[in-house]
């Protein structure tokens, strides 16, 4: 790829009209005119296709020097601005990219790609609901686009939408029937809403399309855990941590099942875990000197006592807390 370029560059050096120049990164605006007499369009195109390699690479600044010029030959292409749009994006240059990216669906309102990326530059600005509207439109545009139904399940759950995030998820499996994560999503949306059967449905379906799928462990065995089947619960748990050996939240909850079946060796073992991912977490020890107390190891519950007391003197007035509901997307 790099020899390409290199080729490329030294034609540009004997033919003037591909001379490279510094054009700056600010955004432009998007003319409608048509591009200027005697430019030949392929040279606009050929930079954006490096730009697009750029971007690739995960090189936005090389890609915003490639599109840039490929602007300056050929003015109104759409297309440059998109990845334009995408270049800043991954710069963390908002302004910039909505600034593009508005140009662009102005000028071309079903033009997916680029409701789609202005959404995605909303959503970083902390603008949901217009990036609920630009995804909204992506789809209008490109009803089968995934990375837009994707997107929108990630919102829905962040707004606490899971009606709204369930229907997306739907139109994810509808897409890919095979797809584990969505399965997996959904269920934790409908053990939000109450409706136990699905969650556990969606689970047991993402674990049967996928059995390395560690949040789905994680998930059923923390349902099972709230509803007091300890030993389902144990045995989730311990496909979760065979997964991913350090899922504290796995631990934790595996911890507690011990401790209500009064296995207080095994919780011991699973708290000395935890503080060897986490060596600094107070309720932690607290936790494991309530388990050292209960198995009669009175020593050491009085040195994690101690120990916790040291790593915050108020933790004393807490008991250990459980984790929420498993990772989403």
């Amino acid at each position: 790829m790099e020899k390409e370029r290199t080729c490329l560059r030294h034609l540009r050096s004997i033919f003037p009209v591909f001379l490279v120049s510094s054009v700056a990164c600010d955004p432009q605006p998007l003319p409608s005119d048509a591009p200027a007499s005697g430019t030949p369009a392929s040279a606009a195109s050929e930079y954006v296709a490096e730009g697009v390699g750029y971007l690739s690479e995960g090189d936005p600044d090389a890609a915003l020097r490639s599109i840039n010029e490929a602007i300056r030959l050929e003015p109104g292409v759409p297309e440059a601005y998109v990845h334009r749009g995408r270049a800043y994006l991954k710069k963390g240059q908002i302004p910039e990219a909505i600034a593009d990216l508005s140009k662009v669906v102005e000028l071309d309102p079903t033009n997916a790609e680029a409701h789609y990326e202005l959404g995605r530059a909303y959503h970083k600005s902390g603008q949901r609901e217009q990036a609920i509207d630009e995804l909204t439109l992506a789809l209008r545009a490109k009803p089968d686009m995934r990375s837009a139904h994707v997107g929108l399940v990630g919102i829905f759950s962040q707004l606490g939408r899971f009606k709204e995030a369930i229907k997306s998820c739907d139109a994810v499996i509808q897409l890919d029937p095979n797809d584990a994560k969505a399965y997996s999503e959904r269920g934790g949306f409908y053990l939000r809403l109450g409706h136990s059967d699905r969650a556990l449905a969606d689970w047991d379906t993402t674990l049967r399309l996928n059995p390395q799928f560690t949040e789905a462990h994680f998930n059923r065995g923390m349902y099972r855990f709230r509803k007091g089947k300890y030993r389902e619960a144990i045995r989730d748990l311990t496909r979760a941590i065979a997964i991913e050996p350090n899922h504290v939240p796995a631990h934790q909850y595996m911890a507690s099942a011990h401790t209500s079946l009064g296995e207080h060796s095994k919780a011991i073992e699973s708290y000395t875990h935890i503080i060897g991912v986490l060596p600094n977490q107070a309720e932690v020890y607290l936790a494991r000197s309530q388990a050292y107390r209960a198995n009669g190891e009175i020593e050491k519950a009085d040195a994690d006592y101690r120990r916790a007391i040291e790593l915050n003197p108020k933790v004393e007035r807490h008991s250990p807390a459980l984790p929420r509901e498993g990772k989403n997307r």
